[in-house]
């Protein structure tokens, strides 16, 4: 942010400071990394191989998410449905396989914090 205010074209400008910190830090986010990767991935995995549990969990992850989807209106048009449950999908395979690269869960985490900033970045911007 403090980039983007001393160079940048002040793009974030409008985000409060304490959203996007607490949308990096989020306990929510590292809760969901250590639940859904930590443990239902590696669970998954050791019976199903690595692609189909990350498929899984992430199909899992996907439904705890259908009911803020609709609270914030995201059934509105077949496209927000779609860009929602395709992203979700993609980042999600996208976030176990560095896990299970690095084999730790600090990476998918980082991941998706950045995501939840981009996220808060575009849509408060």
């Amino acid at each position: 942010m403090l980039l983007d205010e001393l160079i940048g074209d002040r793009g974030m400008a409008g985000v409060a400071f304490v959203t996007v910190l607490f949308t990096v830090v989020s306990p929510t986010t590292l809760i969901e990394e250590v639940y859904f990767r930590g443990f239902l991935l590696n669970k998954f995995w050791q019976t199903i191989g690595f692609w189909n549990a990350n498929a899984a969990s992430l199909a899992l992850f996907a439904l705890i998410r259908i009911p803020g989807w609709f609270a914030l209106d995201r059934f509105a048009t077949p496209l927000q449905v779609a860009v929602d449950v395709l992203g979700t999908f993609v980042f999600g395979l996208v976030f176990g396989w560095a896990m299970k690269k690095t084999g730790s869960l600090w990476p998918a985490y980082a991941l998706h914090a950045l995501n939840n900033l981009l996220v808060v970045a575009v849509l408060r911007a």
